[in-house]
């Protein structure tokens, strides 16, 4: 009898993915990036619970460690997402954004979370927290707020939230008072059926 394989067998599944154009296919809901130059290609995926692997024409491609987050490696970026990634960085945005103010470093933050991986936010970033400097500082602040109580992730929509100036606006409901009518009754209409009954 021969002895037994020195690695326990794993289970694979296989999968065939489109890359997107940020460079990276879906595996079970998180992004694993390919080579740049395979944006538009179908892939063969064989993901793990610890690995997936990504073949293309038969040919091994990128090997990523099963996870969460995803993975991306730097030798898929093309060459302009490296000169970002090199030059900025999540902590370097974020702390340029707190120098204006919390809610400005809450956008940031949102922002570099709803993106693939931080890289493909930081032109957005950058690009809004350049408009802090023909701003005032409290009111930039404040239509960040109302940027991210909308969701609104993008340069437009935050340049639309300052010329309209809506994060000026106050939340208005529950605030009118109650009318005078029949049917509505207040306080002191239950304090005397509470006499009655006593």
């Amino acid at each position: 009898m021969l002895p037994l394989p020195k690695e326990r067998y794993q289970y694979r599944e296989y999968l065939i993915r489109h890359v997107g154009v940020d460079y990276h296919v879906d595996v079970s809901g998180s992004r694993y990036s390919v080579p740049y130059k395979l944006i538009k290609n179908k892939v063969d995926v064989w993901h793990s619970a610890t690995t997936v692997e990504i073949y293309h024409k038969g040919y091994p491609v990128a090997i990523h460690p099963k996870s969460k987050r995803g993975s991306t490696l730097t030798e898929h970026m093309p060459p302009n997402h490296v000169m970002w990634q090199e030059k900025w960085n999540p902590t370097r945005i974020l702390n340029w954004a707190g120098s204006i103010g919390f809610d400005t470093a809450r956008l940031m933050k949102n922002i570099l979370d709803s993106r693939s991986h931080p890289a493909n936010a930081y032109r957005t970033c950058i690009a809004i927290l350049s408009r802090a400097k023909s701003h005032d500082k409290s009111d930039f602040n404040m239509a960040c707020k109302k940027a991210v109580e909308i969701r609104a992730y993008s340069v437009k929509s935050l340049e639309s939230i300052l010329s309209s100036k809506i994060y000026l606006e106050k939340d208005e409901k529950n605030t009118a008072p109650l009318s005078n009518h029949n049917n509505v009754r207040g306080r002191d209409y239950y304090k005397e059926e509470d006499k009655c009954q006593s």
